[in-house]
């Protein structure tokens, strides 16, 4: 299964929403360190491709590193 996800950051000036995409074990939980990040820049627009197992989380602030992963 595929699905694609677009994800615009409707600020026209001011901060960037950062796009964590983690993986997810059938049934079970979300690994904590995330497969990619991607930055939305203000006004901008991406488009995500995701496979099945794939969650996305938005966030405004800088990746925090996950210690012991």
């Amino acid at each position: 299964m595929t699905i694609s996800v677009s994800v615009t950051n409707n600020e026209r000036v001011g901060h960037t929403v950062y796009v964590d995409v983690h993986h997810r074990e059938p049934g079970g939980s979300v690994h904590p360190a995330p497969a990619s990040t991607h930055a939305v820049e203000p006004g901008e627009a991406r488009t995500f491709t995701l496979h099945a197992a794939r969650v996305l989380v938005l966030r405004e602030t800088p990746p925090i590193p996950v210690e012991g992963v």
